[in-house]
């Protein structure tokens, strides 16, 4: 298996005018092991999910039009990327629990938009 190990999780704005572009990347003091989910709720708006180093707990970051609100971690835990999806006004995650790969789902996890990381 290989183990993808990141020192920064590196984020990637897209901006789309006559074509889709890559904008300077916003780069995150966060880290994982694992990749991160994104949901997009609206434009503009989009939510990330990932696993934390060392301790595996879940969390999750809301930007609101480039300004990020504070990081939400959750006594949750899990050795894989958690799902994240947005539906009808709701965020949708999943993840596999540590030690009894037991699949677990949550929704209306909330966020609000504010300053800081």
């Amino acid at each position: 298996m290989i183990r993808r190990i990141l020192c920064v999780m590196t984020l990637l704005m897209l901006a789309v005018s006559g074509g889709a572009q890559i904008t300077k990347p916003d780069i995150l003091p966060q880290t994982s092991t694992n990749g991160p989910g994104v949901a997009f709720p609206a434009l503009g708006q989009f939510m990330i999910s990932w696993t934390g180093t060392g301790n595996n707990q879940l969390n999750f970051l809301l930007n609101v039009n480039g300004t990020w609100a504070p990081k939400v971690t959750s006594t949750q835990t899990s050795l894989s990327s958690p799902g994240l999806a947005y539906f009808q006004n709701n965020y949708y995650v999943a993840w596999r629990g540590v030690g009894n790969n037991l699949l677990t789902s949550c929704t209306r996890l909330t966020a609000r938009p504010g300053p800081g990381r």
